[in-house]
C-alpha cells in the first residue's frame, strides 16, 4: 500500500535562517575567547623574546664584565671589527647577538680592519658598509613583538645611517628598548646627533651620569646597580602608535636613540591609535601593543609585566640602578 505521506528532505527557508542565526550568535559568543587566547599566546611570546634577551645580556656579562654598551648615536651601527663594550658604534642590540646564537649575523662584513686611532677615524670599507644594509635588513624573531606584526623587513621611515653605513629602505623590527634611565634625553645626554671625539670621551668618562643601565658608550657593572639587579629595570617594550606597526623608525642595529628608552618622556601606555608618543632625541617611551600591561626584563634575567597603572615615580625608580630606594615589586 502507497503511503500518502511523504518524507520531508532538507530545510525550509525559515529553518535554514534560524540555523544561521543560531551559529552567527555563537561565533559572537566564542570570537572574543579565540581573540583573547591568541593574545594570550603572543603575550607569552612577548615575555619569552624578552626572557631569552636578559639571559643573552647575562651571559655578556659573564663574558665581558659589563652589560651591554648603548653604542654611539642613531647615525652609527654595528661594526664586527669594533668588538663589545664602549669602543662599539653600535647599540645593545647589535651587541647581544653573539650570545643569542646569532654570531654569523654579527660577524657580517668582518673584514679584519681594526678601528685606528681615535673612535671617529676608523675604517670603514665598502665590506662592512654593504654588509650592515643586508644586517639590518636581516630579521631576528626575538626582537619582534608578534601583537604589532610578524618577523620580516619592513620599510624604513628614517635613517640616515651615514657614518658606518648606506641608507636603507628597508629594516627589519625592534620593539624592545634599553633602559636608559631616568629623565630626558637632552638633559641627560645633551642633543648632540653627530657626535664629536670629546662627547664620546666626555660619555666614557662619566658613565654616572645617566642613570640606567644601557646608554651612550655605557659600561655599567653589576656592582654599579646599587639597588639590586631585581629591581632595576634592563629592557622593556617600546612605544609606538598602531599605524606605525608596519613600518620600523632605523636600523635595528643603531646606537642609542633607536634602541633606547627614558622613563622621564612620558607614563608608560598601550599603543593608542593617533597617538604618537612623545619622543626627543629620537628616543621613544615604554609602552606596549597590549592592553593590560607592558613586559620589563630585569637585570636579574626576571621578566615582569607592569600594570600601566604603575605610579610614574615608582616607574622612575624602576629605571634607576642607584638612587638607594627601597622598592617591594608586589602589586606591580
Amino acid at each position: 500500500m502507497t503511503s500518502s505521506l511523504h518524507r520531508r528532505c532538507g530545510f525550509s527557508l525559515v529553518e535554514l535562517l534560524a540555523v544561521i542565526s543560531i551559529i552567527a550568535v555563537l561565533v559572537g559568543l566564542l570570537l572574543p575567547a579565540v581573540q583573547a587566547a591568541r593574545e594570550t599566546a603572543r603575550r607569552t611570546a612577548c615575555s619569552n623574546n624578552l626572557k631569552q634577551l636578559a639571559l643573552g645580556c647575562q651571559a655578556y656579562v659573564s663574558t665581558q664584565g659589563h652589560f651591554p654598551s648603548g653604542g654611539w648615536a642613531w647615525q652609527w651601527t654595528g661594526d664586527p671589527d669594533a668588538g663589545l663594550g664602549p669602543q662599539q658604534p653600535g647599540g645593545w642590540a647589535f651587541q647581544v647577538l653573539p650570545f643569542i646564537e646569532q654570531q654569523a649575523i654579527f660577524e657580517m662584513g668582518t673584514d679584519g680592519v681594526a678601528p685606528r686611532g681615535s673612535p671617529f677615524n676608523r675604517a670603514s670599507s665598502t665590506t662592512q658598509r654593504n654588509a650592515a644594509i643586508a644586517r639590518a635588513q636581516t630579521p631576528i624573531a626575538a626582537f619582534v613583538c608578534p601583537s604589532r606584526r610578524g618577523v620580516g623587513p619592513l620599510p624604513s621611515g628614517f635613517f640616515y645611517g651615514g657614518q658606518n653605513s648606506g641608507r636603507i629602505s628597508t629594516s627589519a623590527g625592534l620593539d624592545y628598548a634599553g633602559n636608559a634611565g631616568q629623565g630626558s634625553p637632552f638633559n641627560t645626554f645633551g642633543n648632540n646627533n653627530s657626535w664629536t671625539d670629546v662627547q664620546y670621551t666626555n660619555d666614557v668618562n662619566n658613565i654616572l651620569r645617566p642613570t640606567g643601565v644601557i646608554h651612550p658608550a655605557s659600561r655599567v657593572e653589576a656592582a654599579k646597580i646599587r639597588d639590586g639587579l631585581s629591581v632595576t629595570f634592563l629592557l622593556g617594550e617600546f612605544n609606538r602608535h598602531p599605524e606605525a606597526y608596519d613600518t620600523t623608525i632605523a636600523n635595528q642595529f643603531g646606537g642609542v636613540g633607536w634602541s633606547t628608552s627614558l622613563s622621564g618622556l612620558q607614563a608608560d601606555s598601550a599603543n593608542v591609535p593617533g597617538v604618537h608618543p612623545a619622543s626627543g632625541y629620537n628616543f621613544r617611551p615604554f609602552g606596549s601593543a597590549h592592553s593590560a600591561a607592558c613586559h620589563f626584563a630585569f637585570c636579574d634575567g626576571s621578566v615582569r609585566a607592569i600594570s600601566y597603572g604603575i605610579q610614574p615615580a615608582v616607574r622612575n625608580r624602576l629605571c634607576n640602578r642607584a638612587d638607594g630606594q627601597l622598592l617591594d615589586l608586589d602589586g606591580l
